[in-house]
């Protein structure tokens, strides 16, 4: 007993003559989010965020707008080895990095000013007085995990710096 085969080759959705541009999907735009937000690039240009230093400088009043927020937490926090990972992370010449980069670009701007903008909530609810000390802790800790290029970690996962920020919260709500 055969079994009939049909004729009809496999077409890949990406072989057709006539099929439609893509469009970044949700899926898409996801992984594409996944990686940017897990590249080397992106802890460098975040560092001041996550370390709480972008909030103080807000909730003192050192940063007036977010123009003012992107371009310390991108030059003067981030300094310039976050441009020198750049050139190192991506290849300029393949669309998936440059994608991947702007995707990259675009996500440390939006959360170096939500810190920004928490640091300016923060100080009209809280003084600011042991913060600045956790947020150096964490610094430091950040320093620590560059250098020995591993990530240190408290049980389930949470990373040391955001829960030694974190900590500073609480003891300044607290106190």
């Amino acid at each position: 007993m055969q079994t009939e085969q049909t004729s009809q080759p496999q077409v890949r959705r990406d072989d057709r003559q006539d099929a439609a541009p893509s469009f970044p999907t949700v899926d898409r735009m996801g992984t594409l989010a996944r990686k940017a937000v897990s590249s080397r690039l992106f802890l460098m240009t975040t560092l001041g965020a996550a370390t709480g230093q972008v909030s103080m400088l807000a909730a003192e009043g050192l940063l007036a707008s977010p123009g003012v927020v992107v371009t310390v937490a991108l030059t003067v926090v981030a300094g310039v080895g976050a441009f020198v990972t750049a050139l190192d992370e991506v290849s300029f010449a393949q669309a998936h990095d440059r994608r991947v980069f702007t995707a990259t670009a675009v996500l440390s701007i939006l959360a170096n000013v939500a810190a920004a903008g928490l640091g300016v909530a923060f100080a009209q609810v809280a003084t600011i007085e042991h913060i600045r000390y956790f947020g150096a802790l964490a610094l430091g800790v950040v320093a620590v995990e560059i250098a020995s290029k591993r990530s240190l970690t408290l049980p389930h996962g949470v990373p040391l710096p955001g829960a030694l920020v974190a900590v500073g919260i609480l003891v300044e709500i607290l106190l």
